[in-house]
Protein backbone atom coordinates (compact mmCIF):
# COMPACT_ATOMS: atom_id res chain seq x y z
CA UNK A 1 0.00 0.00 0.00
CA UNK A 2 2.85 2.35 0.84
CA UNK A 3 4.52 1.74 -2.51
CA UNK A 4 1.19 2.18 -4.34
CA UNK A 5 0.53 5.44 -2.50
CA UNK A 6 4.02 6.69 -3.40
CA UNK A 7 3.48 5.74 -7.03
CA UNK A 8 0.13 7.57 -7.19
CA UNK A 9 1.68 10.59 -5.50
CA UNK A 10 4.50 10.60 -8.07
CA UNK A 11 1.98 10.43 -10.92
CA UNK A 12 0.14 13.39 -9.40
CA UNK A 13 3.35 15.42 -9.21
CA UNK A 14 4.24 14.58 -12.81
CA UNK A 15 0.78 15.37 -14.13
CA UNK A 16 0.52 18.69 -12.32
CA UNK A 17 3.88 19.72 -13.72
CA UNK A 18 2.16 19.97 -17.09
CA UNK A 19 -0.56 22.30 -15.74
CA UNK A 20 -0.41 26.03 -16.31
CA UNK A 21 2.10 27.85 -14.13
CA UNK A 22 0.64 30.22 -11.53
CA UNK A 23 2.32 33.63 -11.17
CA UNK A 24 1.37 36.46 -8.82
CA UNK A 25 2.12 39.77 -10.52
CA UNK A 26 0.65 42.99 -11.88
CA UNK A 27 -0.46 42.03 -15.40
CA UNK A 28 0.88 45.36 -16.71
CA UNK A 29 4.34 44.85 -15.21
CA UNK A 30 4.34 41.21 -16.30
CA UNK A 31 3.49 42.10 -19.90
CA UNK A 32 5.88 45.05 -20.05
CA UNK A 33 8.75 42.64 -19.36
CA UNK A 34 7.61 40.60 -22.37
CA UNK A 35 7.42 43.79 -24.46
CA UNK A 36 10.90 44.90 -23.37
CA UNK A 37 12.31 41.53 -24.48
CA UNK A 38 10.75 41.52 -27.95
CA UNK A 39 13.58 41.34 -30.54
CA UNK A 40 14.20 44.53 -32.49
CA UNK A 41 16.51 43.17 -35.20
CA UNK A 42 15.47 43.70 -38.83
CA UNK A 43 15.92 41.20 -41.66
CA UNK A 44 17.56 38.55 -39.46
CA UNK A 45 14.83 35.93 -39.97
CA UNK A 46 14.54 35.06 -36.28
CA UNK A 47 10.81 34.96 -36.97
CA UNK A 48 9.78 31.78 -38.77
CA UNK A 49 6.24 31.71 -40.12
CA UNK A 50 4.15 28.94 -38.49
CA UNK A 51 3.03 25.97 -40.56
CA UNK A 52 -0.68 25.45 -41.18
CA UNK A 53 -0.72 22.54 -38.72
CA UNK A 54 0.83 24.81 -36.07
CA UNK A 55 -1.82 27.45 -36.67
CA UNK A 56 -4.59 24.88 -36.31
CA UNK A 57 -3.23 23.75 -32.95
CA UNK A 58 -2.78 27.34 -31.87
CA UNK A 59 -6.39 28.08 -32.83
CA UNK A 60 -7.59 25.08 -30.83
CA UNK A 61 -5.68 26.35 -27.80
CA UNK A 62 -7.25 29.82 -28.12
CA UNK A 63 -10.70 28.28 -28.43
CA UNK A 64 -10.11 26.18 -25.30
CA UNK A 65 -9.14 29.32 -23.41
CA UNK A 66 -12.38 30.97 -24.51
CA UNK A 67 -14.22 27.91 -23.22
CA UNK A 68 -12.30 28.23 -19.90
CA UNK A 69 -10.77 24.79 -20.41
CA UNK A 70 -7.36 25.99 -19.28
CA UNK A 71 -5.74 22.63 -18.68
CA UNK A 72 -6.60 21.33 -22.16
CA UNK A 73 -5.53 24.65 -23.66
CA UNK A 74 -2.15 24.22 -22.01
CA UNK A 75 -1.84 20.66 -23.28
CA UNK A 76 -2.64 21.70 -26.85
CA UNK A 77 -0.32 24.73 -26.63
CA UNK A 78 2.58 22.50 -25.59
CA UNK A 79 2.41 20.79 -28.99
CA UNK A 80 3.63 24.01 -30.66
CA UNK A 81 6.05 25.21 -27.97
CA UNK A 82 3.54 27.40 -26.17
CA UNK A 83 2.39 27.41 -22.55
CA UNK A 84 -0.54 28.81 -20.57
CA UNK A 85 0.49 30.92 -17.58
CA UNK A 86 -2.07 31.83 -14.91
CA UNK A 87 -1.35 35.37 -13.65
CA UNK A 88 -3.02 36.42 -10.39
CA UNK A 89 -3.06 40.22 -10.17
CA UNK A 90 -3.64 41.61 -6.67
CA UNK A 91 -2.07 44.99 -7.39
CA UNK A 92 -5.23 47.11 -7.49
CA UNK A 93 -8.30 47.61 -5.35
CA UNK A 94 -9.82 44.54 -7.01
CA UNK A 95 -7.88 41.34 -7.65
CA UNK A 96 -8.16 39.70 -11.04
CA UNK A 97 -7.02 36.62 -12.90
CA UNK A 98 -5.54 36.33 -16.39
CA UNK A 99 -4.53 33.43 -18.64
CA UNK A 100 -1.48 34.19 -20.75
CA UNK A 101 -0.69 32.08 -23.82
CA UNK A 102 2.95 32.69 -24.70
CA UNK A 103 5.93 30.94 -26.23
CA UNK A 104 7.80 28.47 -24.06
CA UNK A 105 10.31 27.57 -26.79
CA UNK A 106 11.71 30.78 -28.27
CA UNK A 107 9.44 31.14 -31.30
CA UNK A 108 8.27 34.70 -31.94
CA UNK A 109 4.60 34.20 -32.70
CA UNK A 110 3.27 36.54 -30.03
CA UNK A 111 1.54 36.62 -26.65
CA UNK A 112 -2.22 36.39 -26.08
CA UNK A 113 -4.01 37.21 -22.81
CA UNK A 114 -7.55 36.31 -21.74
CA UNK A 115 -9.16 38.15 -18.81
CA UNK A 116 -11.05 35.60 -16.73
CA UNK A 117 -13.30 38.28 -15.22
CA UNK A 118 -13.63 41.05 -17.83
CA UNK A 119 -15.61 44.21 -17.21
CA UNK A 120 -16.10 44.66 -20.95
CA UNK A 121 -16.63 41.23 -22.51
CA UNK A 122 -16.83 42.56 -26.07
CA UNK A 123 -13.55 44.50 -26.01
CA UNK A 124 -10.27 43.25 -27.52
CA UNK A 125 -6.99 45.20 -27.63
CA UNK A 126 -4.58 44.32 -30.47
CA UNK A 127 -0.96 45.49 -30.73
CA UNK A 128 0.68 44.30 -33.99
CA UNK A 129 3.74 46.64 -33.95
CA UNK A 130 4.90 47.11 -30.34
CA UNK A 131 8.54 47.65 -31.34
CA UNK A 132 7.96 49.72 -34.49
CA UNK A 133 5.15 51.98 -33.25
CA UNK A 134 6.69 53.46 -30.11
CA UNK A 135 5.01 52.53 -26.82
CA UNK A 136 1.85 51.09 -28.39
CA UNK A 137 2.50 47.83 -26.52
CA UNK A 138 2.72 49.57 -23.14
CA UNK A 139 -0.22 51.78 -24.02
CA UNK A 140 -2.20 48.72 -25.03
CA UNK A 141 -1.65 46.65 -21.88
CA UNK A 142 -2.42 49.71 -19.74
CA UNK A 143 -5.71 50.22 -21.60
CA UNK A 144 -6.44 46.48 -21.46
CA UNK A 145 -6.23 46.39 -17.66
CA UNK A 146 -7.86 49.77 -17.04
CA UNK A 147 -10.90 49.06 -19.20
CA UNK A 148 -11.27 45.45 -18.06
CA UNK A 149 -11.14 44.27 -21.68
CA UNK A 150 -11.61 40.60 -22.51
CA UNK A 151 -8.46 39.93 -24.53
CA UNK A 152 -5.06 41.35 -25.48
CA UNK A 153 -3.06 40.35 -28.58
CA UNK A 154 0.65 41.23 -28.75
CA UNK A 155 3.03 40.60 -31.65
CA UNK A 156 6.17 38.61 -30.86
CA UNK A 157 8.77 40.51 -32.89
CA UNK A 158 9.49 43.67 -34.84
CA UNK A 159 7.49 43.86 -38.05
CA UNK A 160 10.68 43.95 -40.17
CA UNK A 161 12.43 40.97 -38.55
CA UNK A 162 11.79 38.57 -41.41
CA UNK A 163 13.34 39.20 -44.81
CA UNK A 164 10.60 37.11 -46.44
CA UNK A 165 7.53 38.81 -47.82
CA UNK A 166 3.86 38.13 -47.13
CA UNK A 167 1.72 37.00 -50.05
CA UNK A 168 -1.04 39.40 -49.02
CA UNK A 169 -1.83 42.54 -50.97
CA UNK A 170 -0.46 45.97 -50.20
CA UNK A 171 2.95 47.59 -49.88
CA UNK A 172 4.83 49.73 -47.40
CA UNK A 173 8.04 51.70 -46.89
CA UNK A 174 8.21 50.68 -43.21
CA UNK A 175 11.06 48.20 -43.77
CA UNK A 176 12.38 49.41 -47.11
CA UNK A 177 12.37 53.11 -48.08
CA UNK A 178 11.92 52.12 -51.72
CA UNK A 179 8.73 50.25 -50.86
CA UNK A 180 7.94 46.54 -50.90
CA UNK A 181 5.28 44.01 -49.92
CA UNK A 182 4.70 43.51 -46.20
CA UNK A 183 7.05 41.17 -44.35
CA UNK A 184 5.91 37.78 -43.02
CA UNK A 185 6.73 39.08 -39.53
CA UNK A 186 4.13 41.86 -39.88
CA UNK A 187 0.98 40.31 -38.33
CA UNK A 188 -1.34 43.10 -39.45
CA UNK A 189 -0.75 42.14 -43.09
CA UNK A 190 -0.39 38.36 -43.07
CA UNK A 191 -3.04 35.66 -42.69
CA UNK A 192 -0.51 32.93 -41.91
CA UNK A 193 0.20 34.08 -38.36
CA UNK A 194 -1.16 33.54 -34.86
CA UNK A 195 -2.49 37.12 -34.73
CA UNK A 196 -4.83 36.45 -37.63
CA UNK A 197 -5.69 32.96 -36.39
CA UNK A 198 -6.70 34.27 -32.96
CA UNK A 199 -8.92 36.87 -34.64
CA UNK A 200 -10.51 34.15 -36.80
CA UNK A 201 -11.27 32.06 -33.69
CA UNK A 202 -12.76 35.06 -31.88
CA UNK A 203 -14.94 35.91 -34.88
CA UNK A 204 -16.24 32.35 -35.17
CA UNK A 205 -16.67 31.67 -31.44
CA UNK A 206 -17.84 35.01 -30.01
CA UNK A 207 -20.49 37.53 -31.04
CA UNK A 208 -19.97 41.18 -31.95
CA UNK A 209 -16.50 41.68 -30.50
CA UNK A 210 -14.99 45.16 -30.85
CA UNK A 211 -11.27 45.27 -31.69
CA UNK A 212 -9.11 48.31 -30.93
CA UNK A 213 -5.82 48.16 -32.81
CA UNK A 214 -3.24 50.74 -31.72
CA UNK A 215 -0.64 52.10 -34.15
CA UNK A 216 1.68 55.10 -34.31
CA UNK A 217 2.89 57.44 -37.06
CA UNK A 218 5.06 60.49 -37.58
CA UNK A 219 2.87 63.54 -38.06
CA UNK A 220 3.28 65.55 -41.25
CA UNK A 221 2.42 69.22 -41.59
CA UNK A 222 -1.11 68.52 -42.83
CA UNK A 223 -1.79 65.47 -40.67
CA UNK A 224 -4.14 65.29 -37.67
CA UNK A 225 -3.10 63.87 -34.31
CA UNK A 226 -5.15 60.71 -34.87
CA UNK A 227 -6.12 59.01 -38.13
CA UNK A 228 -9.17 56.87 -37.36
CA UNK A 229 -10.52 54.10 -39.57
CA UNK A 230 -12.59 50.93 -39.54
CA UNK A 231 -10.39 49.54 -42.32
CA UNK A 232 -12.23 51.28 -45.17
CA UNK A 233 -14.26 54.41 -45.88
CA UNK A 234 -17.68 52.76 -45.87
CA UNK A 235 -20.32 53.94 -43.39
CA UNK A 236 -20.42 51.57 -40.37
CA UNK A 237 -23.29 49.09 -40.33
CA UNK A 238 -23.55 49.28 -36.54
CA UNK A 239 -22.45 51.69 -33.84
CA UNK A 240 -20.07 54.38 -35.06
CA UNK A 241 -17.46 53.94 -32.35
CA UNK A 242 -15.00 56.18 -34.19
CA UNK A 243 -17.11 59.31 -33.93
CA UNK A 244 -17.95 58.53 -30.31
CA UNK A 245 -14.28 57.98 -29.52
CA UNK A 246 -13.29 61.22 -31.25
CA UNK A 247 -15.83 63.20 -29.24
CA UNK A 248 -14.68 61.66 -25.96
CA UNK A 249 -10.99 62.21 -26.71
CA UNK A 250 -11.66 65.81 -27.71
CA UNK A 251 -13.55 66.42 -24.45
CA UNK A 252 -10.48 65.12 -22.58
CA UNK A 253 -7.88 66.99 -24.68
CA UNK A 254 -9.20 69.69 -27.01
CA UNK A 255 -5.77 70.16 -28.58
CA UNK A 256 -6.19 66.85 -30.44
CA UNK A 257 -7.18 66.84 -34.11
CA UNK A 258 -8.79 64.00 -36.02
CA UNK A 259 -9.58 62.46 -39.38
CA UNK A 260 -12.20 59.70 -39.67
CA UNK A 261 -11.97 57.79 -42.94
CA UNK A 262 -15.70 57.30 -43.50
CA UNK A 263 -16.40 60.99 -42.80
CA UNK A 264 -13.63 62.31 -45.08
CA UNK A 265 -13.69 59.77 -47.89
CA UNK A 266 -10.96 61.65 -49.76
CA UNK A 267 -8.46 60.80 -47.01
CA UNK A 268 -6.42 57.70 -47.89
CA UNK A 269 -3.30 57.86 -45.71
CA UNK A 270 -2.96 55.05 -43.11
CA UNK A 271 -6.59 53.90 -43.30
CA UNK A 272 -5.81 50.17 -42.95
CA UNK A 273 -7.49 48.99 -46.14
CA UNK A 274 -4.94 46.14 -46.45
CA UNK A 275 -4.99 45.19 -42.77
CA UNK A 276 -5.92 41.50 -42.74
CA UNK A 277 -7.64 41.60 -39.34
CA UNK A 278 -9.71 44.56 -40.49
CA UNK A 279 -10.67 42.81 -43.72
CA UNK A 280 -11.72 39.71 -41.80
CA UNK A 281 -13.78 41.61 -39.22
CA UNK A 282 -15.44 43.59 -42.02
CA UNK A 283 -16.50 40.39 -43.78
CA UNK A 284 -13.92 39.86 -46.55
CA UNK A 285 -14.03 36.24 -47.70
CA UNK A 286 -10.33 36.40 -48.66
CA UNK A 287 -8.64 38.83 -46.22
CA UNK A 288 -5.21 38.25 -47.76
CA UNK A 289 -6.25 39.50 -51.20
CA UNK A 290 -9.72 41.03 -51.13
CA UNK A 291 -10.92 44.37 -49.80
CA UNK A 292 -13.97 44.27 -47.55
CA UNK A 293 -17.10 45.60 -49.23
CA UNK A 294 -18.80 46.64 -45.99
CA UNK A 295 -17.90 48.17 -42.64
CA UNK A 296 -18.97 46.28 -39.53
CA UNK A 297 -17.82 49.18 -37.34
CA UNK A 298 -16.14 46.68 -34.99
CA UNK A 299 -12.54 47.15 -36.17
CA UNK A 300 -11.09 50.34 -34.67
CA UNK A 301 -7.77 51.21 -36.31
CA UNK A 302 -5.99 54.13 -34.64
CA UNK A 303 -2.87 55.81 -36.02
CA UNK A 304 -1.58 58.12 -33.28
CA UNK A 305 1.12 60.75 -33.05
CA UNK A 306 3.68 60.21 -30.31
CA UNK A 307 3.49 63.41 -28.22
CA UNK A 308 0.34 63.58 -26.12
CA UNK A 309 -0.91 60.07 -26.88
CA UNK A 310 1.87 57.47 -26.66
CA UNK A 311 4.69 58.89 -24.53
CA UNK A 312 3.52 58.57 -20.95
CA UNK A 313 0.97 56.92 -18.70
CA UNK A 314 -0.94 60.23 -18.54
CA UNK A 315 -1.28 59.98 -22.34
CA UNK A 316 -2.49 56.37 -22.18
CA UNK A 317 -5.11 57.41 -19.61
CA UNK A 318 -6.78 59.60 -22.26
CA UNK A 319 -7.44 56.62 -24.52
CA UNK A 320 -8.43 54.39 -21.61
CA UNK A 321 -10.93 56.94 -20.28
CA UNK A 322 -12.44 57.55 -23.71
CA UNK A 323 -12.97 53.82 -24.32
CA UNK A 324 -14.53 53.38 -20.89
CA UNK A 325 -16.96 56.19 -21.71
CA UNK A 326 -18.10 54.76 -25.07
CA UNK A 327 -18.23 51.04 -24.17
CA UNK A 328 -20.23 50.53 -20.97
CA UNK A 329 -19.10 47.93 -18.47
CA UNK A 330 -21.10 44.72 -18.28
CA UNK A 331 -23.44 44.78 -15.30
CA UNK A 332 -22.41 41.33 -14.11
CA UNK A 333 -18.85 40.44 -15.09
CA UNK A 334 -17.50 37.94 -12.59
CA UNK A 335 -20.47 35.80 -11.61
CA UNK A 336 -20.54 32.42 -13.31
CA UNK A 337 -24.01 31.77 -11.89
CA UNK A 338 -26.09 34.78 -12.90
CA UNK A 339 -28.89 33.59 -10.60
CA UNK A 340 -26.69 34.19 -7.56
CA UNK A 341 -27.75 37.09 -5.33
CA UNK A 342 -25.67 40.22 -5.96
CA UNK A 343 -23.36 41.52 -3.25
CA UNK A 344 -23.26 45.15 -4.39
CA UNK A 345 -25.27 47.88 -6.10
CA UNK A 346 -24.74 48.22 -9.84
CA UNK A 347 -26.47 49.69 -12.87
CA UNK A 348 -25.78 49.68 -16.61
CA UNK A 349 -27.65 49.79 -19.90
CA UNK A 350 -27.44 47.88 -23.16
CA UNK A 351 -27.08 48.73 -25.96
CA UNK A 352 -25.29 52.02 -25.50
CA UNK A 353 -25.36 53.97 -27.78
CA UNK A 354 -28.91 52.97 -28.74
CA UNK A 355 -31.58 53.81 -31.27
CA UNK A 356 -35.02 54.30 -29.76
CA UNK A 357 -34.85 51.95 -26.75
CA UNK A 358 -32.33 50.50 -24.33
CA UNK A 359 -32.52 48.06 -21.43
CA UNK A 360 -31.36 49.38 -18.07
CA UNK A 361 -30.08 46.57 -15.85
CA UNK A 362 -29.64 47.04 -12.13
CA UNK A 363 -28.86 44.91 -9.12
CA UNK A 364 -29.42 45.38 -5.39
CA UNK A 365 -28.09 43.14 -2.61
CA UNK A 366 -31.16 43.49 -0.37
CA UNK A 367 -34.79 44.58 -0.57
CA UNK A 368 -35.00 48.35 -0.75
CA UNK A 369 -36.77 51.37 -2.25
CA UNK A 370 -35.29 52.12 -5.66
CA UNK A 371 -35.49 55.24 -7.84
CA UNK A 372 -34.26 55.42 -11.44
CA UNK A 373 -34.76 58.67 -13.35
CA UNK A 374 -33.57 59.99 -16.71
CA UNK A 375 -32.36 63.58 -17.25
CA UNK A 376 -30.99 65.58 -20.16
CA UNK A 377 -27.71 67.49 -19.87
CA UNK A 378 -29.60 70.62 -18.75
CA UNK A 379 -30.90 68.74 -15.74
CA UNK A 380 -34.47 68.43 -16.98
CA UNK A 381 -36.17 65.19 -15.94
CA UNK A 382 -37.24 63.16 -18.95
CA UNK A 383 -38.65 60.04 -17.30
CA UNK A 384 -39.12 58.15 -14.02
CA UNK A 385 -38.48 54.48 -14.76
CA UNK A 386 -38.53 52.97 -11.28
CA UNK A 387 -39.94 54.41 -8.06
CA UNK A 388 -40.77 51.80 -5.47
CA UNK A 389 -39.64 48.89 -3.38
CA UNK A 390 -37.74 46.07 -5.10
CA UNK A 391 -36.57 42.69 -3.88
CA UNK A 392 -32.88 41.77 -3.76
CA UNK A 393 -31.51 40.49 -7.04
CA UNK A 394 -31.09 41.48 -10.67
CA UNK A 395 -33.72 43.64 -12.38
CA UNK A 396 -34.25 45.40 -15.69
CA UNK A 397 -36.39 48.18 -17.09
CA UNK A 398 -36.73 49.50 -20.66
CA UNK A 399 -36.19 53.18 -21.49
CA UNK A 400 -37.96 54.22 -24.70
CA UNK A 401 -36.40 57.30 -26.29
CA UNK A 402 -38.59 57.24 -29.36
CA UNK A 403 -40.17 60.61 -28.60
CA UNK A 404 -37.02 62.55 -27.70
CA UNK A 405 -34.14 63.84 -29.81
CA UNK A 406 -30.70 62.31 -30.25
CA UNK A 407 -28.14 63.25 -27.64
CA UNK A 408 -26.49 62.36 -24.34
CA UNK A 409 -28.73 61.58 -21.38
CA UNK A 410 -28.02 60.79 -17.74
CA UNK A 411 -29.82 58.27 -15.58
CA UNK A 412 -29.65 58.24 -11.79
CA UNK A 413 -29.95 55.20 -9.55
CA UNK A 414 -30.83 55.92 -5.92
CA UNK A 415 -31.14 53.39 -3.10
CA UNK A 416 -30.98 55.06 0.32
CA UNK A 417 -27.61 56.79 0.56
CA UNK A 418 -26.36 55.09 -2.61
CA UNK A 419 -26.52 57.35 -5.68
CA UNK A 420 -25.03 56.35 -9.03
CA UNK A 421 -25.21 58.38 -12.26
CA UNK A 422 -24.44 56.93 -15.69
CA UNK A 423 -24.44 58.26 -19.25
CA UNK A 424 -26.27 56.88 -22.27
CA UNK A 425 -26.27 58.05 -25.88
CA UNK A 426 -29.36 58.11 -28.08
CA UNK A 427 -28.53 57.99 -31.81
CA UNK A 428 -31.35 58.15 -34.36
Amino acid sequence: MTRLFYFLFLILIISTSFAQEVITDNIVSYTNIIINNIPTAEGTDDYVQPELADLEKFGESINLLIEKNYSEANTKAAEIGYKVFNVLDNSGSESNEYYVLRSNSGNLWGTFIINKYPKRKKLVIQIPHPKYDYNTGKQGIYVFKNTGAYAFFLSGTKRCNSSLLSDCSGSTTACNPEGEAYRQSDPAHNVLCTFQKATEVFESSLDSMVYFQFHGFTQGSSDPAIIMSNGNNKTPDGIDYLSLLRDELFSIDNSLTFVIAHEDVTWTKLTATTNTQGRLINGSSYPCYSYATKNSGRFIHLEQIRDGLRNYESDWLKMSTAIINIIPADLINSIDNCDALPTQFAISNYPNPFNASTVILYQIPYEASVSIKVFDLLGRQMATLVNGRKSSGNHEVIFDGGNISSGIYLYTFEVGDVIKTSKMILLK
